[in-house]
């Protein structure tokens, strides 16, 4: 849970500037941005559900980075 809270923290000052970036600069609506950071958040819960040696890292890097999105 630490892990996750850690990278929720990173995730929510990082990704607030991606966001405005990417919609000023590059013109990527909003709703595709959503469906790409669920995708992304989808794939770490999969890693829970079946997991390899370090797979527990990689999946809280990935949903705590995106949860807050």
């Amino acid at each position: 849970m630490s892990l996750i809270s850690i990278w929720n923290f990173f995730g929510r000052v990082f990704y607030g500037f991606v966001s405005e970036t990417l919609l000023m600069r590059d013109q990527i609506p909003r709703p595709l941005m959503v469906t790409i950071v669920l995708v992304i958040a989808t794939t770490g819960y999969l890693l829970i559900d079946f997991p390899f040696p370090g797979a527990l890292y990689i999946a809280s890097v990935a949903i705590g980075l995106l949860y807050h999105f």
